[in-house]
Parts: C-alpha cells; structure tokens; sequence
C-alpha cells in the first residue's frame, strides 16, 4: 500500500490513554482540468466564452476554490477581461470561464491550466494537455466576412440597364447553408432600381454573389451602396456594407451619360441660289464623345433645296462637344426643314442615337427660309414732251418673305442717253409688305432715248438681296423713255407764195405767215411726226413784242405745214409769231422765230446819169443815195430803205441783146436810220463821193459768158421799198451809181475805205440823179 494514512481520533475511545487504531485504508484522490466548447466557430470581433472545468476524482475541491489560468497558445486574439478565473471549492468538479476574442480571422488554440486545491491533501496542477482526463485546448476559429460591389465604375448611356453584382465573402469559414439577402441603395444622385433594390445569395461556400439592376433617365453620377447581414456557418452572421472599411469595398460609382444633337441656326433666311452652312453639334452630358468621334447625316424633311456636296459630316472625339457643317442651297422659294442624327459614340459607354426631334435637349430641325426679289421699273416704255417731266414707279417685290419693316432705297441711274433727274436719283419704300414702290422724276431738255435702270438692296427677313433692272430672273429691264421735241420753223410769204421774211414789200401787199412743225434732231425715228394747231399773232413791230394787229389760233398742220389767214398790209413793220401748241404727251409747245417784215412805199424811178458804159466781168459797180425831209419836224422820224439799184447788161453792144442773167443788181437796204427833229439835212450824206454816200457794190457777174464786154447806155433804175415813222411833208431821195473801170478809171469798190482810189474826187464822185418823193 502507498499513500498517506491520515486518522482523527476524537472519535475512538482510549482505555487508560492509550488509542487503540484499527488501520483502515482510503482509495487515491486525482483531478483533471477542462475547456470548452472544445471547438467553435465565431466572428471576428466578437467575443467568445470559454468555460474550464476542473473535476477531481476520489476527493474534493478545497473549500477555497482554486484560480484557472488560460493561455492562447497559437492564433490570434487576447482576453477580454483577463485570463484568469476563479471557481469554488467544496464539490468534485467546479467551473469557472475566460472572454476571448480576435479582431482578425485565423484558429486560436486555448489551452487552461490551474493548481486544483483538493481538500484535505494538498493540490494537483492540471493543463489542458490531453493527458490524465484533462482535455486538450480549445481551438477558436475566428470568421470574417465582406461585402463588394461591383465593377467599382462604369459608365452607360442614359435610359439603359445597368447590373450590379454584390458579391459576400467570408473568410475563416463559409456562408450558411440558407445563404443571405443583400439590399443596395442610391447613396446619392439619379436613378432607380429595375425590379427591386435586394437579390439572394447562396450559402455553404466562402463567397456567394447576387445582382441588381439600375438605370437612370437623366445625366449624373451614382453612388450605389450595398449591405447585407451574412449568415455563418456555425456562428451568427456579419454586417457588412460597401463603406471601402475592412475588406469592404467602397461604393459602386455609376456615370450616366446623355447626348443630345444641335442643328443651327435654328432659323434663317437665305438668297435663292445661294450656300448655306449649317452646324451639327453634338454634346455628351456626363462624359465625353469616344476618340473616334463620329458621323452626323442631315436630311431634308420637308421644302425645297438640295445639299451642296454630301450631306454627312464627321466630327471629332475626345471632349465633351464637337460640331460639323453641311452646305443646303434652293432655286425656289420655300420654307426648308432640315433634320439631323447621329449614332453618337460615347466614351466608355457604348453610344447614344439622338436627332433634331426637339425631344430631351435635342434641337427641333433647322427651318431655312429661302426668298427671292425682283424690281421692277415702270412704264418699260413712254414717250414724252423734251422739257416736261416723267415720273418712273420702282417696284420692289418679295417672294418668299417680306420687305423689312424699315423698308428701302432704290437708285434709278441714266445708263444711256440725255436727261436728269428732278429731285433726286434715289427714293425710300417702306417695308413690312410683299411689295413697294416709290418713284424718281427724269427730265430731259433735249431729244432722243433715254435709257434708265433702278437697283435696290432689300433686306427680307434679314437677308440682303441685290436687285437690278437688268431683265435677270424675275427683274423687269431697264425704262427706255423717249424724248420727242420739235422745231418750228416760218416764212412769211406774199400771194404768190414767195418768201417776203425780213423784207419790205410795197403797202397793200397781201401776206400771210406759213409755220413748219417738224421732229427736233435726236428725236428717236419711232416716235411719228408732229400734229396739233399753230396760233398766229401779228404784231406791229419788227420784235413780235408790239400791239397785237391780228390773231388766227388753232391752225391745224396739214403735212406738218400750217397757214395763216391772208392780211393786206399797210405802211409800217411788222412781224409774225407762230406759236405750235404741242401735241400732248409726246411733243412740247414752242414758239417759232419772231418774222419780221416791213410795208412801205415803193419808190423806183432810173436815170442815165453815167452815160454810155462798157466793162468786163469782174468790174465793181457801185451804187448809193441819200434822202433828207421836205421840211422840218418837231420829233425824229426814222426811215429804212429796202430795195436795190438795177442796171441792165447788154452783150455784143449797147444796142445787144439784155444778157440773160440782167440786170445787176446793186443791194442799197440799209439799217432804219433816224433822222433828228427839226433837220432838213441829206442823209447821209451830201457829198456825192463820201462813203457814206454808197450804199452797196458788187462785182460784175460774167452775164455774156466767155469773159465778153459787157454794155449800158440806158443807165440804171433805183428800186427801193421806203418805210418811215409819222412825219410832215415830204421825204426827197437822189441815187447814183458808178462803174469806176468804165469810165477808165481805176476799178474801185468805193464801199472800202482802205483803197486809195476811192478817195480820188474822179474815181467815186457820181453825180445824183434827180430827186423824188415815194
């Protein structure tokens, strides 16, 4: 037998102080030492409870209890609280537990130890070593779990689907075997959810994934964010969310992308004929375009025109906004609709399909409103009166659209031909209409065509269209205007029809004034000839400006000839003034000259004061006279002698035959000469060989051809025409002529002063001839 034997004697009785001890003999005492669970499953981060047992075996645990020591022996972990503990005494087995825990995934082995008071026989040290009944140590497996969202970014065109995957993972352990829900949420910016914000995941694994769908309408950034609590095999679950925390990842970043398409200028008017550009842009809204970039396509949806070279355009990636042109034009008027679209590529996101609906951000579709004009310049043809003046109508007309409400200015100009303009070469039209006039006034002083064309620049609709006359298009062609004028011309003829104009004729002589109206030089060939009436007035004086002695209106041209009434005339001057009063519209009313004519007394009586003549071709013959009054009066009276002195050619002798072509006639009119009162004095002159004395010379014509002698010998005859203001008594006159070279003196024109020969006193000194009285 081994062991101790340990005995209380109080309780057996002693004779005579002696114990008598009957031996009686007691089993061993053991212990061992306990911990658990002796495995478990928890999550990381939270605490864990771990009970040591301590049993002893044929005895007790003191009654103080003992203390238990637990030890991580490997892993991760500490105590939460300490390490140690205490259980009680008095009984065979006694408890007592220990907090753990870990903050990170892993196994952790326990073991416990303690120095086990047993009662009555010392201790017994105990571990969890797996010897003697003890246990071995715990072992702690610590799970972790996260949660992940993904792809982390992405981007996708608006009004798409867009999938989410969330994705559980545990680690130290797997997902129940039920699996879990996962919910996700809109952290901030648009979108919603397509069929629900939470989706299932499977258990019974280390990592499970479910997916929910999101899109959103409208441009921006999305965070999307997910949480689930995740059950674990053997031990709770973990709450995780994508808060980027532990192994969590962060929120999901969702770009959403607009596009929309431009087409400018919205609206605009254009010149038929003419280009016009029009700009496609194209705008990502929360990206940018693809580098590639990409192709616009305009089309026409409604109106007329057509593309000047191809209607597509491409445009550049990289940023934000890009743009391209097209080139439209129309031959007609018209309002144009134009359209654009395009696959726009987006970076990272696919590409959006957008045209100019006016839908979202798009534009509508371009309008192009195409106008034409014209002027016109009216009449196109007229004829009018040199002198007068004629209004010209410029008319200004749109197609298409209207003339600005400020309205215009159109310039006539002469392009060919006389003329000018009365006020001005320009005038304003208003706007606001279809169409506007205003009007120039041209004159011309002269004959002959005129051409005149109008140019405007008319703003419609804010284009500026240039227009000329120049019979272009719709535009009229230049104003061809015809400028007619005439001439009067008139000879005052005797009743024998000869021309009397500027002459005297003897008083009682019967006249009348004859006017010619013909086409003025320049006047155009198709304009006809002159019609109308001619008024005659006769006046009595030479000036057409005296008393009125007669009238005759409305004379009508017969072949451009009109003839006044016959008047006899009387002593005096005169004159006539035709007056042709136009022909409306075409030719202008003009006088004709002022005609003057004279009524005297005819005075012509001859003598042979010279006496037999002989002389050749080219010999001067001379003639002259002076007068004087019978008797003195009281106020000058003026006298104009008309008339000539005649003096007969014979050929071959004096007694030939007159030469044909005879006589010479020696003009001797001289101007109206006043005589003053109270002379009886000759005019002008009494000297018979003074200048003044000879009134007219000529030069022998050639009457008996071959340069033959020419004769007289019965002298000559004074024929003159005496005209003379109011006077008492008579008026004497006495002529004389002279043939210097027939009286073998040198050949003299006694009318030049500058010959020396007329100043001899035989050369020009012919006697009078008798005197009379008309």
């Amino acid at each position: 037998m081994t062991g101790a034997v340990c005995v209380d004697t109080s309780d057996y009785p002693q004779a005579d102080g002696v114990l008598t001890i009957t031996p009686v003999f007691a089993a061993p005492v053991d212990a061992n030492i306990q911990i658990t669970p002796a495995t478990a499953t928890n999550a990381v981060g939270t605490n864990h409870t771990l009970t040591i047992t301590v049993n002893t075996s044929g005895g007790m645990i003191a009654a103080g209890g003992g203390t238990a020591t637990a030890t991580i022996t490997s892993g991760p972990g500490s105590f939460v609280g300490g390490n140690t503990c205490t259980y009680s005494g008095g009984s065979a087995s006694a408890s007592c537990t220990v907090v753990i825990t870990s903050a990170t995934a892993g196994t952790t082995a326990v073991s416990a130890t303690s120095n086990i008071p047993v009662d009555g026989d010392g201790s017994l040290s105990r571990t969890t070593d797996g010897t003697a009944g003890s246990s071995g140590p715990a072992q702690m497996n610590w799970v972790d779990a996260n949660i992940q969202i993904a792809p982390a970014t992405a981007t996708n065109p608006v009004g798409t689907n867009h999938t989410v995957t969330i994705t559980v993972n545990t680690s130290g352990g797997t997902i129940a075997a039920g699996g879990g829900t996962a919910t996700a949420s809109i952290a901030s910016g648009p979108g919603s959810f397509v069929g629900g914000n939470t989706c299932t995941y499977s258990g019974g694994s280390a990592s499970a994934s479910c997916t929910v769908v999101i899109t959103s309408a409208t441009a921006g950034t999305t965070k999307v964010s997910a949480t689930s609590s995740i059950p674990l095999a053997g031990d709770g679950s973990l709450s995780r969310t994508t808060d980027g925390t532990g192994g969590n990842s962060g929120q999901a970043q969702k770009n959403w992308v607009d596009a929309n398409i431009q087409i400018a200028p919205a609206t605009a008017t254009n010149e038929i004929g003419t280009n016009h550009t029009l700009t496609i842009t194209v705008n990502a809204s929360g990206g940018t375009i693809a580098a590639g970039g990409g192709t616009a396509t305009a089309s026409i949806a409604s109106g007329p025109g057509s593309f000047v070279g191809a209607n597509t355009c491409t445009y550049t990636g990289g940023s934000a906004s890009a743009s391209c042109t097209v080139v439209i034009t129309s031959a007609t008027v018209g309002t144009t609709k134009v359209s654009a679209t395009s696959s726009i590529p987006l970076a990272g996101a696919g590409s959006l399909s957008r045209t100019t609906d006016g839908t979202g951000s798009n534009s509508s579709p371009a309008e192009k409103t195409w106008v034409d004009a014209n002027i016109q310049i009216a009449p196109a043809t007229a004829t009018n009166a040199a002198g007068t003046n004629h209004t010209l109508t410029i008319t200004v007309n749109t197609s298409g659209g209207t003339i600005a409400a400020g309205g215009g200015t159109a310039t006539a100009t002469i392009s060919s031909g006389p003329g000018s303009f009365v006020g001005g070469n320009t005038c304003t039209y208003p706007g606001g209409g279809a169409s506007a006039s205003c009007t120039v006034v041209i004159t011309s002083a002269t004959a002959g065509t005129t051409e005149i064309k109008a140019s405007t620049t008319v703003s419609v609709g804010g284009a500026s269209l240039t227009r000329d006359t120049d019979g272009s298009g719709a535009n009229s062609g230049p104003a061809t205007k015809l400028w007619a004028d005439d001439v009067v011309t008139t000879t005052v003829r005797n009743s024998a029809g000869n021309d009397i104009t500027g002459q005297a004729v003897p008083a009682g002589t019967v006249v009348h004034d004859e006017a010619t109206v013909s086409k003025a030089a320049g006047t155009p060939a198709s304009v006809p000839d002159p019609t109308g009436t001619v008024d005659f007035t006769l006046y009595d004086n030479g000036t057409c400006d005296g008393n009125v002695v007669a009238t005759d209106p409305g004379k009508p041209l017969v072949g451009g000839v009109a003839t006044s009434a016959d008047f006899t005339t009387t002593t005096g001057t005169f004159s006539y003034r035709a007056h042709f009063n136009g022909q409306p519209g075409v030719y202008p009313a003009h006088d004709g000259p002022c005609e003057a004519f004279e009524a005297g007394k005819h005075l012509t009586y001859g003598g042979s004061m010279e006496g037999a003549l002989k002389f050749q071709p080219g010999a001067w013959v001379n003639g002259g006279y002076h007068f004087k009054l019978a008797q003195k009066n009281t106020s000058p009276v003026t006298v104009h002698v008309t008339g000539v002195i005649n003096v007969p050619v014979h050929c071959g002798s004096a007694k030939g035959p007159l030469a044909a072509g005879s006589p010479i006639a020696i003009p001797v009119s001289i101007a109206p000469f006043t005589i003053p009162a109270g002379s009886t004095s000759w005019y002008l002159t009494g000297d018979q060989k003074n200048i003044l004395g000879w009134m007219g010379s000529v030069q022998a014509p050639d009457l008996c051809g071959g340069g033959q002698t020419m004769y007289n010998s019965e002298g000559a005859t004074f024929d003159v025409i005496v005209v003379s203001g109011a006077h008492t008594g008579g008026i004497n006159f006495q002529w004389h002529y002279r043939i210097p070279a027939a009286k073998g003196k040198p050949d003299t024109n006694c009318l030049n002063a500058s010959d020396p020969n007329r100043n001899r006193s035989d050369v020009c000194s012919a006697s009078w001839s008798s005197t009379k009285d008309p």
